[in-house]
């Protein structure tokens, strides 16, 4: 009885102590789960997609860090050694299922629905497995609007009706 209540305080405790502020230099800035018409990919499909951000003034080698939709399987995607993401810069992850890199187009082996009847995150974890971002999709957007930072790397989020994948959030949100 007691362990049945415990179990989602554990998880939410491990979470937060885990995760750090939105200072880190690698974040979570901006995703799309309704992209059904705007952005296509290498395989002329319309996937979702991740987009994150390097709020430092160096570039950073992010090869070996994790990508996931479940704060329980924080390792569920490894990204490829060949990911740089350069001084304040973007790099989009493709939420296609396809497990795979193919010339600047990363693909993740999950893929983001925003209308499960449980929440779905995004989990971004470090070389050694820690959480360093993480956001909880349950904010559903309309077809082709996208959830980011405004501005980059702030804690403020918001929907944007003009998403902006690999370029800086500056449209407007509501």
């Amino acid at each position: 009885k007691y362990f049945s209540f415990l179990t989602p305080l554990f998880i939410c405790c491990i979470l937060c102590a885990s995760t750090t502020n939105v200072s880190a230099q690698i974040v979570i800035n901006e995703f799309s789960a309704s992209n059904l018409s705007q952005y296509v990919d290498n395989h002329s499909d319309y996937n979702d997609w991740i987009e994150l951000y390097n709020n430092s003034s160096s570039a950073i080698n992010i090869g070996g860090y994790y990508l996931s939709d479940d704060t329980l399987n924080k390792t569920k995607w490894q990204i490829p050694s060949t990911a740089v993401i350069a001084a304040n810069g973007f790099m989009r992850f493709w939420a296609s299922g396809r497990n795979e890199f193919i010339v600047g187009n990363y693909h993740t082996n999950f893929s983001l629905k925003q209308t499960k009847s449980t929440h779905e995150y995004i989990v971004l974890s470090d070389a050694s497995a820690t959480i360093i971002d993480f956001i909880d999709i349950h904010k559903k957007t309309q077809l082709g609007h996208s959830y980011g930072r405004k501005p980059d790397g702030a804690a403020t989020w918001g929907v944007f009706i003009s998403p902006s994948p690999n370029t800086s959030n500056t449209a407007a949100v509501y």
